[in-house]
C-alpha cells in the first residue's frame, strides 16, 4: 500500500511538470533565463475613452474587480483585467482591499458599506464597490446564502477546478517515513493515531517552528478574546469532545491531549487559518500535535509563514491551488488524506473528518446585466478548467523565483494564459459588430434602425440626438445642413432638418413661433377632426379606434405587403408587421416581429378574424375565446403551435390570436412536391401528433379537423418554449372547465363525460361504444407509444429549454457563443395547428354549434370531409375523441399511399359512401410494413 502512494504521488508531480512543459512554461531544470515584461498584453488599439459603466442615476465608474490575497483569485482578476481593458475597450481598477478574504467581494457586490457586518445593515445597491467575486470560496458562498434575495449576486459560472484547505507535509519527509522500518504512510490520517505510531520521529523538534517564526507573528492564546475565531471554536471543541484542557504552552504552543503526557512526542503543526477546526480534528484523530497559529492578513505575514514551511520539517496547514509552495527543485507538498467529509457534522461544529473539495464560483452585481450587457455577457460565460490553473500557478513561482515582484508575476502569468489561449476566451465575448449594426441577443448583428445610430462594436444602439439625422445603418449621427436643427431625436432623413431659430418651428417652409403653430397648424387640425366625426368617416373610426384596416388584406395572396395601420391599435408598439401569410372569407394572418424596446425579439404570426357584420356576436367571441384558452392551456404541449396572446378591438370589430411563427411547411404541401413519406417518417408524425392529440383529449376538447393541411413539418430546428405576453383588455382567462361551469353546459350527472386522460369515451348511458373500440386500443398504443418515446429519450421528445438572448422565440437557430445548449439533437418535428373547430366534450352550448359551425372552406361542417370519420355525416353531435383518431389515421394514410383512403369531395357526397366507410381499409402500398399496415387499418375501426 505505501508503495502504491508512492507510485501515486510521483505521478501527480510528473503530471504537474507535463502540465508546465506543453504550457510553454518551463524549460528542463525549471528555470527561467529571461523574463519579457510588456506593459499591454494585447496590441489592440482604441480610439476615444475608455467605456465606463453608467449607473442607474447617470453616474459612472470603472468596472472594479477585487484582488484578493491568494495566487488563484490574484491572476484570475488579471485575466479579467486584461481582457476587458485591452480587448473591449473597459476602464478597470483592481480594488487591492476588497479581496481580503472569500466573503468581502460577496458584500461589496450586495452594496454593503461594512463587509464585516454580518446583517448588512447599511448597503448602497445601486453603486457596489465591485461587479464580480472572479474567485469564490466556500466561506464566501455560504455568506452569499445569508444575505436577503435582493441584495444577493448572481452566481453565474462555477469553475471545473477544485480547492482544498487541510493539513500537508514535505513530499521528502513522506518518503523517508515510509522507506523506515515501520514503512508509515504519512499522507494518510491514520500514521498519525499516537495509540499505534510515533509519527514524530521523521519531523523536526517542535521548537524548532519558535525558531523560524517571530514571536511577534504568533498569535498568542491570551490575545484570542470571548468573541475571536478561537474562543468561538474553542467552544465547539469543548462541545463536540468534552475535553476542557486548551492549555497553551507559554501562551503560544497547543499541546494536543494524545502528547501531553511526553512533549517531545509532539508533531510540530503550524496553520495560518480554521485553528478552531484544527484543534477537533486533531483530537479526533488522536494525533500528537504542538500547534501554532501564525498570523495571517499582510504579505509580511504570508512571508514569515511560507519561509518557516520551506525550512523545517513539518505538519502545516495548506490550501489549493496556490504558487507558494512550488519550487524550482520540483519538491512539491503532499497532501495529508483525512476522514471523507461530513458536511452534516461540519454545520453543527463537530470536526472530526476532513474538508470537502470545493469548485469556486464567480459571482456578479445582480443589476449589471442592466447596466452593461457586454461585461456581463463575459463574466456569465468565462471558466476554467483544472490544467488552466494548474500552468498560471506553475508560471507565476517561476516568476516569482526568479525575483520578479508579486503583482508583475501574476500579471505575466495571466498574459502568458491569454496569448497561449484565444480561441479559448474569445469565445467568452459578445459580437463585435461593424460600425452601422448592433446586437440585440450578444450573439448576432442586425443593421442598424433608421433614427438610431451604431458606433460600432461592443456599443449600444444610440438615439440620434437633435440637430442631426440618422438614416438605416448609420454609425455616426449626420449633421443637419447648414447649421439647422431637428424638431425631436431621432431624425431618419434630412427632410427632417429644419433652418429655423431656436423657438421657431418649420411649418410648410415657414418658420412660426409655438403661439403661431396653435393658429397655422391646432386648430386646423382640430377642425378637421371634428368635421371627420361628425361625417362619420367610417375607416377614420375603424382604424383610429382600435380594430385597424386589415379587412383590406381579405382575399389578398401570400407577400402582400402589410402596414402598420392594418393592426388593431393595441399591437401597434408591440408588434411590426411584414406581410400576408394567408387570408379567407372572414380573416387574415400576418407576418410580424415582436418588439422590445425598439428591438425585434421574435418572429409571431398574427390571425386577425373580422365580423362577418356590423360586429362579433356574442356566439362568435365565445367561440374564438375558445380557441385562444385552449392554446394557452396546451402552452407546455411540444407539438402544438405555441399561444402569446389575444383580445378584441373596442368596437368589437376584429379579434386576434398571436402565435409563433413555425418555419416549416404543411404536410399537403410537402406530399405535392416531394411524394408520400416514408414509413420512419410516418411513425414520427403520427407519435408527434397522438402526443398533441393526448394533450388535447386531457382537456376534454376535440379537434375536428385533423388533416395534413393542419400538420406543420418543422425540419431541422429545436422546439423552444415560449412564454404568454401579458395581454390587453378582453384577453381569454380561466380554463375550459371553468368556462363551461360559468355557462352552464356542464349540469352534473348528465350529458358525455370525458375521462380521456384515461382512454376511455363513454356515451351517455355510461356504456363504451361499440364503433370506439377499435380505435380506443388504437389509441391507447399509440399513447403507450409516446410515453416510451419520452421515457427513453429516442429523439422523439426534444426538450424545451429557455434561452436567455432568445427568452420568447418560436425558432431558434445555433449560433456561436450561445449560453443555451439544448439537449437532444435537431431533427423534423411536426406541429398541430389550426384549433378553429375544437370544442370541448360535455358543453351543451359547445354542441349546438356542432353541425353549423363555419370555417374558412365549409359553412355548414366542422372539418374536411375527406378526413371526417363516418359518425360526423350522420349527426356531427356523435363526434367523440376517437373521431380525431379516424381523423389523424386517414391522414397517415393520405401521407403513406399518396392517395385518400375514401374519396369524399363534399358533404354532400359522403351520404352515399358512408357504407364504403365502415368496411375494411383500402390496401397500402407495399411499402410498408405488414405490422403499420394493420396498425393503420385498425385505427379505420367502426
Amino acid at each position: 500500500r505505501v508503495q502504491m502512494r508512492l507510485c501515486e504521488r510521483r505521478m501527480r508531480v510528473a503530471a504537474i511538470v507535463f502540465v508546465a512543459y506543453s504550457a510553454g512554461i518551463v524549460d528542463a531544470a525549471l528555470n527561467l533565463t529571461d523574463v519579457s515584461l510588456s506593459p499591454t498584453c494585447l496590441s489592440r488599439n482604441f480610439s476615444g475613452p475608455l467605456k465606463m459603466i453608467r449607473y442607474s442615476d447617470k453616474s459612472t465608474s470603472p468596472f472594479t474587480v477585487p484582488y484578493a490575497s491568494w495566487a488563484s483569485a490574484q491572476v484570475l482578476s488579471q485575466v479579467v483585467s486584461i481582457i476587458l481593458k485591452e480587448y473591449m475597450g473597459y476602464s478597470v481598477e483592481l480594488l487591492n482591499n476588497a479581496g481580503y478574504s472569500s466573503s468581502y467581494p460577496i458584500w461589496y457586490m450586495a452594496g454593503c458599506v461594512d463587509p464585516d457586518d454580518a446583517t448588512c445593515a447599511v448597503h448602497d445597491l445601486s453603486h457596489p464597490k465591485v461587479l464580480t467575486s472572479v474567485e469564490t470560496w466556500q466561506y464566501g458562498k455560504d455568506k452569499a446564502g445569508t444575505l436577503p434575495v435582493d441584495l444577493r449576486p448572481t452566481l453565474v459560472q462555477v469553475y471545473d477546478y477544485p480547492t482544498y484547505t487541510g493539513f500537508y507535509v514535505w513530499e521528502d519527509t513522506v518518503n523517508v517515513a515510509a522507506d523506515g522500518d515501520d514503512h508509515l504512510a504519512l499522507d494518510y490520517f491514520k500514521a498519525y493515531d499516537a495509540r499505534l505510531h510515533e509519527p514524530h520521529v521523521y519531523f523536526d523538534p517542535w521548537r524548532k517552528m519558535l525558531d523560524l517564526v517571530p514571536s511577534n507573528y504568533i498569535v498568542r492564546c491570551s490575545a484570542m478574546g470571548p468573541t475571536s475565531s478561537f474562543n468561538r471554536r474553542a467552544a465547539d471543541y469543548i462541545k463536540a469532545t468534552n475535553n476542557t484542557q486548551l492549555d497553551c504552552l507559554d501562551d503560544i504552543v497547543w499541546i494536543s491531549p494524545a502528547c501531553r503526557a511526553n512533549t517531545s512526542k509532539c508533531v510540530p503543526t503550524v496553520v495560518q487559518y480554521d485553528y478552531g477546526k484544527v484543534i477537533q480534528q486533531i483530537f479526533f484523530l488522536n494525533m500528537p500535535a504542538a500547534l501554532v497559529m501564525v498570523a495571517y492578513g499582510t504579505a509580511e505575514q504570508d512571508v514569515v509563514y511560507y519561509n518557516a514551511i520551506h525550512h523545517g520539517r513539518f505538519l502545516f496547514g495548506w490550501y489549493q491551488p496556490d504558487d507558494s509552495l512550488i519550487d524550482a527543485s520540483g519538491r512539491l507538498p503532499i497532501r495529508v488524506q483525512l476522514p471523507a467529509n461530513n458536511a452534516l457534522e461540519h454545520s453543527q461544529g463537530i470536526f472530526r473528518t476532513g474538508n470537502a473539495d470545493f469548485f469556486p464560483r464567480n459571482y456578479i452585481w445582480n443589476k449589471l446585466i442592466d447596466v452593461d450587457r457586454f461585461s456581463w455577457y463575459l463574466m456569465s460565460r468565462m471558466s476554467f478548467y483544472s490544467q488552466d490553473m494548474d500552468s498560471m500557478m506553475i508560471r507565476s513561482r517561476q516568476l516569482k523565483n526568479q525575483k520578479l515582484a508579486t503583482d508583475a508575476a501574476i500579471r505575466q502569468s495571466a498574459c502568458d494564459w491569454i496569448t497561449s489561449n484565444q480561441d479559448r476566451w474569445k469565445s467568452w465575448l459578445p459580437a463585435e459588430c461593424d460600425a452601422g449594426s448592433y446586437t440585440s441577443n450578444l450573439v448576432d448583428c442586425t443593421p442598424c434602425q433608421a433614427g438610431r445610430f451604431c458606433p460600432g462594436p461592443l456599443h449600444e444602439m444610440v438615439t440620434c440626438p437633435s440637430g442631426s439625422f440618422c438614416p438605416f445603418k448609420s454609425s455616426a449621427p449626420i449633421l443637419c445642413p447648414g447649421g439647422g436643427t431637428t424638431l425631436f431625436p431621432g431624425a431618419t432623413s434630412v427632410d427632417d432638418c429644419t433652418k429655423c431659430p431656436p423657438g421657431k418651428y418649420d411649418i410648410a417652409g415657414a418658420c412660426a413661433s409655438a403661439s403661431e403653430m396653435v393658429g397655422w397648424v391646432v386648430i386646423p387640425a382640430v377642425a378637421a377632426a371634428i368635421g371627420f366625426m361628425l361625417a362619420g368617416y367610417k375607416g377614420y373610426r375603424m382604424i383610429n379606434r382600435g380594430s385597424g384596416d386589415s379587412r383590406r388584406l381579405i382575399g389578398a395572396p401570400t407577400g402582400t405587403p402589410a402596414c402598420q395601420r392594418d393592426l388593431p391599435h393595441p399591437l401597434r408598439r408591440k408588434y411590426q408587421v411584414v406581410q400576408v401569410l394567408g387570408s379567407g372569407a372572414f380573416g387574415v394572418v400576418l407576418e410580424a416581429w415582436q418588439m422590445s424596446n425598439g428591438t425585434r425579439t421574435a418572429r409571431r404570426a398574427i390571425k386577425l378574424v373580422h365580423a362577418q357584420r356590423t360586429t362579433l356576436t356574442a356566439k362568435e367571441l365565445r367561440r374564438l375565446d375558445r380557441e385562444s384558452l385552449l392554446l394557452s392551456q396546451l402552452m407546455q404541449e411540444k407539438f402544438i403551435v405555441n399561444y402569446v396572446e389575444s383580445g378584441r378591438s373596442e368596437d368589437l370589430q376584429v379579434y386576434w390570436c398571436v402565435m409563433e411563427l413555425i418555419e416549416g411547411r404543411p404536410m399537403d404541401v410537402v406530399l405535392n412536391s416531394h411524394g408520400p413519406l416514408s414509413e420512419t417518417h410516418a411513425i414520427k408524425l403520427g407519435l408527434d401528433m397522438c402526443s398533441a392529440l393526448k394533450s388535447m383529449h386531457n382537456l376534454g376538447v376535440i379537434h375536428r379537423d385533423v388533416k395534413p393541411a393542419n400538420i406543420m413539418r418543422v425540419e431541422g430546428s429545436l422546439i423552444y418554449r415560449t412564454e404568454a405576453s401579458t395581454t390587453h383588455e378582453g384577453t381569454v382567462t380561466g380554463n375550459l372547465r371553468t368556462m363551461q361551469s360559468q355557462t352552464g353546459s356542464l349540469a352534473e350527472g348528465e350529458a358525455t363525460k370525458s375521462i380521456a386522460s384515461k382512454g376511455i369515451f363513454t356515451s351517455q348511458n355510461g356504456e363504451t361504444t361499440s364503433e370506439s373500440k377499435g380505435r380506443r386500443e388504437i389509441f391507447k398504443f399509440a399513447e403507450e407509444k409516446v410515453d416510451a418515446a419520452f421515457a427513453f429519450g429516442n429523439g422523439t421528445a426534444v426538450q424545451t429549454v429557455v434561452s436567455t438572448s432568445t427568452k420568447g422565440a418560436g425558432h431558434h437557430r445555433g449560433r456561436r457563443g450561445s449560453s443555451v445548449t439544448p439537449s437532444g439533437r435537431a431533427e423534423i418535428t411536426y406541429k398541430l395547428i389550426d384549433l378553429g373547430t375544437a370544442v370541448a366534450v360535455g358543453d351543451a352550448g359547445e354542441e349546438d354549434e356542432l353541425a353549423s359551425f363555419m370555417t374558412v372552406t365549409q359553412l355548414e361542417f366542422a372539418g374536411t370531409p375527406a378526413y371526417s370519420p363516418p359518425e360526423s355525416f350522420i349527426d356531427a353531435k356523435t363526434v367523440n375523441f376517437y373521431s380525431d383518431v379516424w381523423s389523424l389515421s386517414a391522414s397517415i394514410f393520405h401521407l403513406v399511399a399518396g392517395r385518400l383512403p375514401f374519396e369524399v369531395s363534399s358533404v354532400a357526397a359522403a351520404a352515399s359512401l358512408i357504407g364504403d366507410m365502415t368496411k375494411p381499409t383500402p390496401a397500402i402500398r407495399d411499402c410498408v410494413s405488414e405490422e403499420k399496415r394493420a396498425t393503420i387499418s385498425q385505427a379505420f375501426a367502426q
